[in-house]
């Protein structure tokens, strides 16, 4: 199995920063409505959730699709695995670095997988000529990429999107946009891609919605896809329990509002803090989502990680995402004082760096 962040130790009241989630759990609506619903598990759910998908057009604006366009899965990290076994493409293209589990969906399947390794001295953006030659050259099937990127933070224009779904499109290839923090995004792009026939768009409701232990995600692609994927679809994956939360999370109004005056309130806070650290082997690299990516120049990130671990705090190395080295941290977004304790964390392991030199 790959490496995944949760902190799995010993060590009692520790701050886990390692996982990009909600620090606030799920809305009450959704606890209560599971509470209430709990009857019911006497009875199957629905096979596909098929019957649940206006819930999603209700909940995301997805009005002007056609329901057979929306597929409901145990969780995103079913819909890849589903994806891969059910297309079992030659040939697959990853932008690196990104979450490590859709190299293991497609290499199960016999997928060659090639990497687009994206450069940290551009700020892990897209140099789109240099992309589109290599789609040229390799003509893949699948070209698979995060949005926002985990763990980089990176966004990528929706524009540049079209233009590589374009590309693909000369020999029936498929983009594969991964968008499962994008309700983190603070600034929407009004300007979508969904409706775009060669475009599969992948999202999760686990992260925002504080749900890991539940499983909950959807996708979004022409219909013959979708009906591709429901025909290799084990059934019954979405269990009772996950759709009374769909419905739940239809209705959820407020939720949503206070989530995005958190993450904006505490951004702010962690970026002032990290700007006033003044230390120029400290590296924080801008991100439009609820983690960052970090690393201090010379510094293993297994030692960063030991250090903060002696005060309570936990964050991911990234030693194992493709493009990365064993400097690069990723730490989440949490409440008010355990961002303050990050803060606190950080500048003790600068100060005790700085007193060896």
């Amino acid at each position: 199995m790959n490496k995944h962040g949760g902190y799995q130790g010993n060590k009692e009241q520790v701050i886990d920063f390692s996982v990009n989630i909600s620090p606030f759990g799920p809305p009450q609506s959704v606890k209560q409505g599971i509470m209430e619903s709990i009857e019911t598990i006497e009875k199957y759910p629905s096979i596909d959730g098929g019957d649940y998908r206006y819930l999603l057009q209700e909940a995301f604006s997805l009005d002007k699709l056609d329901p057979r366009q929306l597929i409901i899965g145990n969780g995103a990290m079913e819909l890849i695995y589903l994806f891969a076994r059910s297309l079992k493409p030659e040939r697959v293209l990853l932008i690196q670095p990104t979450f490590n589990e859709y190299q293991r969906a497609f290499e199960l399947v016999g997928t060659k997988v090639e990497y687009f390794i994206l450069e940290e001295n551009s700020g892990f953006t897209i140099p789109e000529d240099r992309l589109i030659k290599k789609i040229q050259n390799l003509k893949p099937e699948v070209l698979l990429l995060c949005s926002p990127n985990n763990p980089t933070g990176v966004r990528y224009d929706k524009k540049l999107l079209k233009g590589i779904a374009r590309e693909l499109s000369d020999w029936g290839g498929i983009l594969f946009v991964d968008e499962s923090f994008g309700e983190f995004v603070l600034d929407k792009d009004p300007y979508g891609t969904t409706g775009i026939n060669n475009i599969f768009i992948l999202r999760s409701l686990t992260k925002f919605y504080g749900i890991p232990g539940l499983r909950l995600g959807y996708g979004i692609g022409h219909s013959s896809l979708i009906e591709k994927l429901l025909e290799h679809k084990e059934p019954w994956t979405v269990n009772t329990f996950a759709l009374k939360a769909l419905e739940k999370i239809a209705a959820e109004k407020e939720y949503p509002r206070q989530l995005a005056d958190w993450l904006r309130e505490e951004k702010t806070y962690l970026e002032k803090h990290f700007q006033a650290l003044e230390n120029p082997g400290l590296k924080i690299y801008p991100s439009y989502v609820n983690f960052y990516l970090g690393k201090i120049q010379g510094i293993p990130a297994k030692l960063v990680q030991e250090k903060l671990l002696e005060a309570g705090i936990y964050l991911r190395t990234c030693e194992d995402f493709q493009g990365l080295d064993h400097e690069h941290f990723r730490f989440a977004v949490r409440t008010g004082k355990d961002n303050e304790k990050l803060i606190q964390g950080f500048r003790k392991i600068l100060k005790e760096l700085s007193d060896h030199k």
